[in-house]
């Protein structure tokens, strides 16, 4: 997320809020509502947490960028941030929905979907995902797991590449044995 110029006209008057945008996901935009607060922070923590609030959720970026433009707004009467700054912005909600979470290094962007590797007894499963939010690291996974599935952490990359080999006719990495003759 960044601060956004035409966002808040706050250089001009320090009363006004400063504004900044960022953009969400579909999914991800169904639970946010207006007015809700956001945390906003530099990064690296290299100033104060300001909180804000969240004024505006446009879907015509969803055409081009698949996600919905979330327009913030928050008090900066000291003018700490310009224009182009960058800042880590943290939605909470009072819900308290459980959701499937899985570490965001188990999801594999594949060019025809997302994908983790399920453990399915001594082997692992490409399964097809539906990814959502993501925060500190771990990543909400809307469809595709059920409650208890164990998925593959790190590696997943190695995993579809040794995947392809096998599949597809790469480079072998699983021989097939020979057939002894028949006689």
């Amino acid at each position: 997320m960044f601060v956004d110029p035409a966002a808040g006209p706050h250089r001009a008057g320090g009363s006004k809020p400063a504004g900044a945008m960022m953009l969400v996901s579909v999914g991800e935009a169904k639970d946010l509502k207006l007015g809700q607060p956001v945390s906003l922070k530099p990064p690296a923590g290299s100033g104060p947490e300001t909180i804000g609030k969240l004024v505006r959720l446009d879907s015509q970026t969803q055409t081009v960028f698949s996600q919905i433009e979330a327009l913030l707004e928050f008090p900066d009467p000291e003018q700490r941030y310009a224009a182009g700054t960058f800042l880590i912005a943290t939605f909470t909600n009072d819900t308290g929905k459980p959701v499937l979470v899985v570490p965001e290094s188990a999801l594999l962007n594949a060019a025809d979907g997302c994908y983790v590797y399920t453990v399915n007894g001594t082997h692992l499963t490409r399964t097809r995902v539906k990814p959502g939010a993501t925060s500190q690291g771990w990543l909400e996974i809307e469809e595709g797991l059920y409650p208890g599935d164990s998925v593959a952490a790190k590696g997943v990359e190695n995993l579809w590449l040794v995947e392809l080999s096998a599949i597809k006719g790469g480079t072998p990495c699983c021989p097939v044995p020979r057939k002894k003759a028949e006689k």
